[in-house]
C-alpha cells in the first residue's frame, strides 16, 4: 500500500518568544507512506511553519496489536529541523531529534479516531547568538506531543482528516525555537 497525506492548519506561537502576543502561524505538512507489511510501514514527512521552519523526518511505524475495531501502534521518527527567521538579518538554527510515539486507534465502518502521545529527544541543537554559531550536543527531552485525529472515508482510496495537537515543552533551553501551544490541522489522504 502507498498513500499520501497533505494537511494544513494553524499553530499558536507562545508569548514567551520575544515577548510577542499569542500569534497564529500557518502550517503545512506532506507525508508519504509505503506499507512494508501488514504491520509495518515507512513514512517520509515534511512539515513547515510559516515557511520559516522546516522539519524533515523518516518514521518507521509498527502496529503492535489489533483486536475488534481497536489497534495499538508505535512509531520512531528521527528528524532534522532548520529555521531561518527574518530578524535583524536572518536568525538561523535547528535541531536533530527523535520522537517515539504511541497511538491507539478505534475504527468504525467509515471513520477512525486516533489518540497519540510521544516524547521527543533532541540530540543536538544549533543557533546563532552574539554573532556566532552556538551548538548544544547534550541530549534532552525537548517536548511531549499529545494529539487526536479524526478520519473519515471520502470515497475509494480517499480520506479526510482533522487533528488537534498540543506540544508541551519539557525543558528550558535558550536555543529552543518555539513555545508551542495548540496546533489544529485539516488534511486529505489518497491511497492505492
Amino acid at each position: 500500500m502507498r498513500s499520501t497525506l497533505l494537511s494544513g492548519g494553524v499553530l499558536l506561537l507562545g508569548p514567551e518568544v520575544g515577548g510577542t502576543p499569542v500569534v497564529p502561524l500557518p502550517v503545512a505538512s506532506a507525508q508519504f507512506v509505503r506499507g512494508l507489511s501488514d504491520h509495518l510501514d515507512l513514512r517520509v514527512r515534511y512539515d513547515t511553519v510559516a515557511l520559516v521552519a522546516h522539519r524533515v523526518g523518516l518514521e518507521l511505524r509498527m502496529t503492535v496489536a489489533r483486536r475488534g475495531g481497536w489497534s495499538f501502534a508505535l512509531g520512531v521518527e528521527p528528524s532534522a529541523l532548520f529555521f531561518a527567521l527574518p530578524y535583524q538579518g536572518a536568525f538561523l538554527g535547528g535541531d536533530f531529534s527523535t520522537e517515539v510515539t504511541a497511538m491507539v486507534t478505534r475504527r468504525w465502518t467509515s471513520a477512525a479516531l486516533t489518540l497519540l502521545v510521544g516524547p521527543t529527544v533532541q540530540w543536538a541543537m544549533y543557533g546563532q547568538g552574539g554573532g556566532k554559531l552556538l551548538v548544544d550536543t547534550r541530549p534532552s527531552f525537548a517536548y511531549l506531543d499529545v494529539g487526536a485525529r479524526l478520519e473519515w472515508n471520502r470515497g475509494p482510496g480517499a480520506t479526510m482528516m482533522v487533528g488537534l495537537d498540543l506540544c508541551v515543552p519539557l525543558g528550558d533551553d535558550p536555543l529552543r525555537f518555539m513555545g508551542v501551544l495548540p496546533r489544529a490541522t485539516i488534511g486529505w489522504s489518497w491511497s492505492r
